[in-house]
């Protein structure tokens, strides 16, 4: 009666350790992480194996049926045993020891072929004979291990010993779920070492290994639940900080916001500052010779050539003023580029051609191979190399300046130079203007772009904005290399483009209507 209760106690522990071994061989297949989950599903398998063995042979069907249960119980112990030392060091992370594991697995295999064999142990009698579990009876199957199955018995017992010290190790080196694996070891060690004495011949009672391998499966289970558990709520508590530090960012992300509106207000109003000081200080000036030169007129007594020359400075002032209101329009008006197919080279010809400078001083073009055409608006562009080649002029001494004569002593030339290639993943077309003048100071030059920056009198600041603000929107760059007492040059890229809006969405610049007033104002 005793023996068939515990096959139904072992039948009970094969579905839970199926069920526990499943699980965790699943849960290792779906997520990919820890593989002792994996180890210890199958060590649970085996242990199952080991289980369903010594059901069979307590029911005792008969000779043959008996010898194969032992045979499958024995496999079962031996897979165990490998699986544990397996599993304990994947548990306590014991790298270096890992390469050990293949002389283990090549052990226990041979071992389960000498098993299959019928090389480790056989059986005394098929029948079964009764011994004392306590104050229980059990009905006990006597076995004869042979040489070979000595030395199994042994090195499965070592193993159940490794397994027990390496989860000491990783215990007192502070895991602290190993606790209950560590006592289930434990058990599990004693037990085997009882079922060894037991195979050799020595002592009395019956097999207990079962109990010891349920404690440690067991063991091994609630430890992961107890870890899962606390790793649940370590992450909901995570998740918890993580919402009240996200409530915390997305009330500075306001605050930073709210403060980069007040930023960007401030910075208008310093805008429309700086641009109105712009304005009077160039608007006055005029208007006051305007004024002066009207009143010139308005006096009887001025002659005739007095007359012509008052009218000549009205004339230069009012088109000041009509220069510097069409600066601004440019560079505050918005404009689409209105994009066609045109040759760069025939846009600067152009501006040469319009300005007469070949007259005046050498000026050189240079082409390096093919020149692409690119998609581009001819008047844009045409405003870029107006601004260019003036600055270029103006920084070798002015059109007017006659270096004949020795009021410029430096060699004036002017250096166009175009040729294709690549910025990035874009094809286009590189030009430097390059001039023979005085160049830039380091100060003089970082700031060169920025609107309202100018080192002449006369100028609003707005020329190298305006072309820098063109060159931006069809995509491309420009660059300003320059020395002091060594000429400046300034690099143009354009991307070839296509017949599309630019991406860029910068503000654009000048309308025809702009384009009739007057030349763009210089650096």
């Amino acid at each position: 009666m005793i023996t068939q209760f515990l096959a139904g106690v072992l039948f009970a522990w094969v579905l839970s350790y199926i069920g526990i071994g499943l699980s965790f061989c699943i849960t290792y297949l779906v997520h990919r992480r820890e593989p002792e989950h994996l180890v210890f599903g199958l060590n649970a398998l085996a242990m199952g194996i080991h289980s369903v063995g010594l059901m069979l042979a307590y029911a005792h069907s008969g000779e043959a049926e008996t010898r194969f249960a032992v045979t499958m119980t024995v496999f079962g112990t031996i897979l165990g045993s490998v699986l544990v030392v397996h599993f304990a060091l994947l548990f306590a992370k014991v790298k270096a020891a890992m390469r050990w594991m293949r002389f283990i697995y090549a052990t226990a295999l041979a071992f389960a072929v000498a098993n299959g064999w019928g090389l480790l142990v056989e059986l005394r009698s098929p029948d079964p004979v009764p011994m004392r579990l306590g104050s229980l009876v059990v009905e006990h199957l006597q076995l004869v291990t042979q040489p070979l199955g000595t030395v199994a018995a042994g090195a499965i017992v070592l193993a159940s010993m490794a397994s027990l010290g390496i989860l000491l190790h990783a215990t007192l080196g502070g895991r602290r779920d190993g606790i209950i694996p560590l006592l289930g070891a434990a058990c599990m060690s004693g037990t085997t070492i009882h079922d060894a004495l037991l195979a050799l011949g020595i002592g009395g009672g019956t097999w207990l290994s079962p109990f010891g391998n349920a404690a440690f499966v067991f063991g091994v289970a609630s430890a992961f639940l107890v870890r899962s558990s606390v790793l649940s709520k370590e992450l909901t508590d995570q998740s918890l900080e993580l919402k009240r530090r996200s409530g915390e960012l997305r009330q500075s992300y306001e605050e930073l916001r709210e403060a980069q509106r007040e930023l960007t207000r401030k910075e208008q109003l310093a805008a429309v500052g700086e641009l109105a000081a712009v304005i009077a200080h160039e608007v006055r000036n005029p208007l006051a010779i305007i004024s002066n030169a009207v009143a010139g007129l308005r006096r009887r007594e001025t002659g005739p050539q007095d007359r012509e020359t008052l009218l000549t400075i009205l004339k230069e002032e009012s088109s000041r003023l009509n220069r510097l209101v069409g600066d601004l329009l440019r560079y505050a008006r918005p404009v689409n580029v209105q994009r066609q197919l045109v040759s760069i080279r025939e846009i600067i010809e152009r501006t040469l051609l319009s300005t007469g400078l070949r007259e005046t001083m050498p000026v050189e073009i240079h082409e390096d191979g093919e020149i692409h055409s690119i998609w581009g608006d001819p008047g844009l562009l045409r405003q870029v190399f107006d601004n260019l080649i003036e600055n270029a002029v103006q920084a070798m001494g002015g059109p007017a300046v006659d270096s004949v004569a020795g009021s410029y002593p430096r060699p004036r030339t002017l250096s166009i130079s175009l040729r294709s290639g690549r910025r990035e993943a874009a094809e286009g077309v590189h030009i430097d203007v390059q001039d023979t003048g005085e160049g830039m100071d380091p100060h003089v030059r970082v700031r060169a772009k920025d609107p309202f920056f100018t080192t002449r009198p006369s100028g609003t600041g707005l020329g190298l904005a305006i072309v820098d603000r063109i060159v931006e929107a069809h995509d491309g760059e420009i660059s300003i290399t320059s020395r002091t007492g060594a000429g400046t040059t300034v690099s143009v890229f354009l991307p070839i483009g296509a017949p599309l809006p630019p991406s860029s969405g910068a503000l654009l610049v000048a309308s025809d209507e702009d384009l009739k007033i007057t030349a763009p104002e210089r650096r």
